[in-house]
């Protein structure tokens, strides 16, 4: 593996995210985002009561050696207090149009100040609703994605 893929790779699924919070904003005004593995903000954002965009990036590894990967990762929503759980439905299914099967992803290395674009590609080729979780008077559920690409070479 590329020193460096892991960090484009993780990135891109960050900003696609965080681009993802900013377009589903137009819908609903009040929505964050949180990447799971932020320690220094998750907590805040799982205390809020408002919806949340959550995603967490599980597995890169050669398939079978770089530069051909196969990608696991796993995006969701998280909401409090909602009747039957329809506002948590409603933005997962504007979140999984963005991983449906054959969506292409590109990948970049957006971790510093200056963007490093097109240094590989990703092709979701599995995605399936997993079961709703349930944390005091929250709501979870997660789409597990699974996608294979390359790094550019």
């Amino acid at each position: 593996m590329s020193n460096d893929y892991l960090i484009h790779v993780k990135s891109s699924i960050d900003k696609l995210m965080y681009d993802l919070v900013s377009t589903l904003s137009a819908t609903y005004p009040t929505i964050q985002g949180a990447d799971i593995d932020n320690l220094v903000e998750t907590d805040l954002f799982f205390k809020s009561e408002e919806p949340l965009l959550i995603w967490q990036f599980l597995t890169l590894q050669g398939a079978p050696k770089d530069p051909l990967y196969r990608l696991d990762f796993i995006v969701g929503c998280k909401t409090v207090s909602d009747s039957a759980n329809y506002t948590l439905m409603s933005v997962n299914n504007d979140l999984r149009k963005s991983f449906e099967i054959d969506t292409r992803i590109s990948v970049g290395d957006y971790s510093g100040t200056t963007a490093v674009e097109n240094t590989g590609y990703f092709t979701i080729v599995g995605n399936s609703m997993a079961p709703q979780q349930y944390e005091h008077m929250s709501g979870v559920r997660f789409f597990n994605v699974t996608a294979m690409g390359a790094r550019n070479i």
